[in-house]
Formats: structure tokens, sequence, C-alpha cells
């Protein structure tokens, strides 16, 4: 990513809460709910379209009393883009083809800075219409299976 790179984090139609460890961001439009670990917390928090990746970097580093090498930030940011937790951007750079995967960064860093490592987890919510089915595959309890949206005895 370009040094004068300053990404801006998506902030509409999104409910926040920060935990102790971790931030949730769920979109409302998309029906996705985020987990960032700190890392990726702290990186998407700085991402005020002013910052650029390596005063991220400093910043990032300064919280965790720790050095951060620029190559965690841009993996924390192509977390966030994949994840549309960044505000479109004209500037933005092209995706770079040396990106360093997390693993690599685990081998180079040391295991004691995985902990240090971005994550962003997400999975999809159901709409509220699949929310009102009567029963699914899974929500049926054991020794049951779902029929026409009846949960049923196994074998009738």
């Amino acid at each position: 990513m370009a040094e004068h790179y300053t990404p801006r984090a998506q902030r509409g139609k999104l409910v926040v809460r920060e935990l102790a460890d971790e931030t949730l961001v769920y979109d409302v439009e998309g029906h996705r709910a985020h987990c960032l670990n700190r890392t990726a917390a702290l990186v998407w928090g700085l991402c005020d379209g002013e910052n650029t990746v390596s005063g991220i970097a400093e910043q990032v580093g300064e919280r965790l009393s720790a050095r951060v090498p620029e190559e965690l930030v841009r993996l924390a940011l192509e977390q966030l883009e994949d994840r549309g937790l960044l505000a479109p951007c004209e500037a933005r750079p092209a995706p770079s083809s040396n990106i360093v995967s997390r693993r690599a960064m685990v081998r180079r860093l040391g295991l004691a800075a995985a902990v240090a490592l971005p994550l962003v987890t997400s999975i999809i919510s159901p709409t509220p219409v699949m929310a009102q089915s009567p029963c699914n595959e899974t929500s049926c309890p054991p020794g049951t299976t779902c029929q026409a949206g009846v949960c049923e005895p196994d074998g009738v």
C-alpha cells in the first residue's frame, strides 16, 4: 500500500460494541457480524482518513507497547477491506501480491507476537424471515428432524 494511503473506516449503518479485548461490529444492511481482536480494532479505530499506514503502525505500537511493522497494519487493512469495514477510497492502492500472510508473519515475528496479529472473523446473521422459520436442520432438538417446518421424532 502506498505511503500516502490514508484509510477511512466505514461507520454508517453499523452497530459497534467495544468489549475488553475485542470489538463487535454488526452491519445492519448486510446482516453480518464481525469480531475484531484488539489489534484489528486498534487499526480500524485509527482509520480516520488522515492517518497513513506508517502512522497507524506507530500509534498501534504505542498502544500495544511493542514495535508494530507496517506489514501487520496492511494485513489488518486487507481483512477490514474484505469485510466492507473500510469506506471506498479513490486513492486506495491496488492489492499487493507481497502482502504477508498471518502464518508467515507468525514465523517471522515469533509465536509470542501471534497474539498481536490482527484477526477479523465474520458470520452472516439470519434475516428476519429466516429467523421466523419454525425449524431447520440444526434447530430441532436431538432425536428429531425438521420435516416441513415441524420438528418430528426421527424415523417418523
